[in-house]
């Protein structure tokens, strides 16, 4: 046993010597809180032992100082001028800090005044006053797609905004971690369950209290147990009045199958808001959920009959089964908002909570074009943004689900602070950054793996360590922003 203690100390200790760069074990050990990324550089017992101490000790990690995040964009001259206009509120970050004495708010004021705002676009404003329904949709995946199976789900994939490459990152969390990176556009805290954290906080920011706070009907639905992961506690401080199993819902549909059905709750829940414009609705699904089987899993037992002669496992029947349920759901919906002449007054938008992880990847490879082994392939997925009256326009940039609400904000024109979140409007000409829960990162130039250091160039492309020394600043900062915010109450100190 010695001798297997004194290869792993002498191990560590030359890894500490000799590993460099931003994330190296001297990093991790002493000035960042990454436990997804020390656990894969140093395995878990050692990712423990950090976190008792820590826990024990108290640890605060802090941004790169002064590193300016995004350099404002050379503005070239014209003929005619136009005066730029920003996604921003006019913040005086010095009086702010000026007016606490708290190192952490400071910290983070003296941060946020050098972040460059996104500038509106040709694309604000153009579903001002008009309505949205969001949609966290269980397990959801470009996978699920299919002209014959779920046929509602690949027109609207295909059709208005389609996006091209865009990832949706797995966090510890799962589903919670999914949804808040939906609607908060922050980086859920690592060892904690960021959204019922933030439960306590004043959200101004969140996709229900921007949109409420701007005269909408803000309502949120869940067909599963409402208070699940606390979300008796989150939503409402999110914005919505949330209505699930066990507080509503079962009175008005069936909850007692495993897992409930999308489909019927698409059914009876449009009433609560349909007469009620401008409304912004939020639903989180449940259909989709593993485990994927036809004996425990009561949509996929439902639909069976259209999946049993596809030459697949059993497993991807049983998924395509559960989508499929989804699929019904969003016709329900169409049909419902056809026929109240809502359709055309509503943007539709779409986004999974994570990937299907109840498959293996041989499983997901089965269905999916790209192969789902590679780190970052797995996530790269789909996002839906329909209305029927856009026309099919395809975005190739990089994007992620931290950057739904505030390209959300930017198309209705909901005044909104872009420097005060961690994702990037889809529309502006900033450049964007997927963040993995490991600090891995995606860009259009590549990928960039943490745990080996390694950057890996799409075609054509060419960076220089510089580059990659930026990349991995901003995403270590917007880390630990996410955290101060949600530790610190920070929307409540800036005023919102």
């Amino acid at each position: 046993y010695m001798i297997l203690i004194n290869v792993f100390v002498i191990g560590i200790i030359y890894r500490v010597k000799y590993d460099k760069g931003i994330y190296s074990l001297d990093i991790l050990f002493n000035r960042t809180h990454a436990p997804m990324l020390t656990i894969n550089k140093t395995g878990l017992l050692t990712m423990e032992a950090i976190d008792l101490y820590r826990y024990t000790f108290g640890f605060d990690e802090h941004p790169i100082e002064d590193e300016q995040e995004e350099e404002a964009p050379v503005i070239e001259e014209v003929v005619e001028k136009k005066e730029v206009e920003y996604n921003k509120f006019n913040i005086d970050f010095d009086k702010l800090s000026n007016s606490t004495s708290n190192k952490k708010l400071k910290n983070i004021d003296n941060y946020f005044k050098t972040v460059q705002p996104t500038e509106k676009n040709e694309y604000t404003g153009m579903f001002k006053g008009k309505n949205v329904i969001m949609i966290t949709a269980e397990a959801f995946d470009t996978i699920a797609l299919d002209k014959q199976l779920t046929p509602t789900l690949y027109m609207m994939a295909n059709n208005s905004f389609v996006f091209k490459n865009y990832y949706q990152p797995l966090y510890p969390v799962s589903t919670s971690d999914g949804e808040y990176l939906n609607l908060t556009s922050l980086v859920p805290k690592e060892g904690v369950w960021s959204f019922y954290k933030s439960s306590k906080n004043k959200m101004s920011l969140t996709y229900g209290n921007m949109f409420k706070n701007n005269g909408y009907t803000t309502y949120g639905f869940h067909n599963h147990t409402y208070n699940y992961y606390s979300r008796d506690k989150s939503h409402p401080n999110a914005g919505f009045t949330y209505i699930g199993c066990r507080n509503g819902l079962e009175k008005k549909m069936n909850c007692k199958h495993w897992p409930n059905s999308d489909y019927e709750m698409m059914q009876v829940t449009p009433d609560y808001y349909i007469n009620k414009e401008p409304f912004a609705t939020y639903y989180l699904t449940v259909s989709g959920h593993l485990n994927y089987n036809f004996y425990g899993n009561s949509m996929a037992n439902r639909n069976k009959s259209y999946v049993k002669d596809l030459k697949y496992s059993d497993a991807v029947k049983a998924y395509l089964a559960t989508q499929i349920e989804l699929d019904k759901a969003m016709k329900e919906l169409l049909t419902r908002l056809e026929k109240e002449n809502k359709l055309d007054n509503t943007l539709i938008v779409i986004a999974p909570d994570h990937y299907p992880y109840g498959l293996t990847k041989k499983q997901l490879n089965e269905r999916s074009t790209t192969d789902r082994s590679d780190k970052f392939e797995n996530y790269h997925t789909t996002l839906i943004m329909y209305n029927p009256n856009i026309e099919k326009t395809e975005i190739n940039k990089v994007c992620s689900s931290l950057d739904i609400m505030p390209t959300l904000y930017n198309l209705f024109d909901l005044p909104y602070d872009s420097r005060l979140v961690m994702g990037r409007d889809i529309f502006s000409e900033q450049e964007h950054i997927v963040i993995l829960s490991d600090r891995s990162w995606v860009t259009d130039k590549g990928t960039y793996n943490s745990v080996n250091g390694k950057f890996k160039p799409f075609a054509n492309e060419e960076v220089d360590n510089e580059y990659i020394s930026r990349i991995n600043s901003i995403v270590k900062n917007r880390y630990s922003m996410s955290t101060l915010i949600l530790d610190n109450d920070y929307y409540r100190h800036v005023g919102l």
